[in-house]
């Protein structure tokens, strides 16, 4: 990795007050992710989602609500040339997954969103970085 990208990242850290020693930090180049499958592939190999993930939304909520295979506390989705993000999809698909990022950005902050949740889910922050 470059000095530059990991100085970047550290810039994007301190922005979103994440520390960056236990922040998992997933990179995506939206030029690969102009529809679904290419996002939700991006995504899985961005996160590393165990091999038990379908490919479908249900799975895809799911796994991106879990991520206790990572060790970091913390997560950065950095998603470049966002621009071309579902480049090929409609304008309320694109609506929707902003909505949704939202929601999962909530739901880790907020843990518990429902009795027992605490248990094997911490609050952690989990923000979304839109960038050139």
């Amino acid at each position: 990795m470059s000095e530059h990208l990991i100085e970047e990242f550290g810039t994007l850290c301190n922005k979103y007050d994440l520390p960056i020693d236990s922040t998992y930090i997933a990179l995506i180049d939206c030029e690969n992710a102009l529809n679904w499958s290419d996002f939700k592939r991006e995504c899985s190999r961005a996160f590393k989602f165990p091999d038990y993930f379908s490919g479908n939304m249900n799975s895809f909520q799911e796994i991106i609500n879990d991520l206790s295979w990572l060790k970091q506390s913390n997560y950065l989705l950095v998603l470049i040339n966002s621009d071309k993000l579902l480049w090929f999809e409609k304008e309320e698909e694109k609506s929707y997954l902003k909505d949704l990022f939202n929601q999962i950005s909530y739901e880790w902050i907020n843990v518990p969103n429902y009795s027992g949740e605490d248990e094997y889910r911490k609050k952690s922050k989990f923000i979304v970085h839109y960038g050139k």
